[in-house]
């Protein structure tokens, strides 16, 4: 994950997220986008418990098997950089 704030110049508050998924993590396009609309949906679910403010870019190394499982993965790699706020539904 690359987190990053924005540049002063962009007006919006508002975090901003991508993801980046290449044919390094599957030549199966199948399972490419498998691991795109399992994070996008985990992204979407977690996007409330993200502060304003940051652009980040997910590059997964593997697909995630289920649902949970990418949840889970999300909520680490956020908690250990330091942008998962305290009060969190899902945390």
């Amino acid at each position: 994950m690359l987190a990053a704030p924005p540049p002063p110049s962009f007006p919006s508050a508002a975090s901003r997220i991508g993801l980046a998924v290449g044919r390094r993590l599957s030549r199966s396009s199948v399972r490419r986008n498998r691991a795109k609309r399992l994070l996008r949906e985990g992204l979407a679910a977690l996007y409330p418990c993200i502060p304003d403010g940051w652009w980040l870019v997910f590059e997964p190394r593997r697909v995630p098997p289920s649902l949970g499982d990418a949840l889970l993965l999300l909520m680490r790699l956020l908690a250990r950089a330091g942008l998962l706020r305290k009060v969190c539904p899902l945390a």
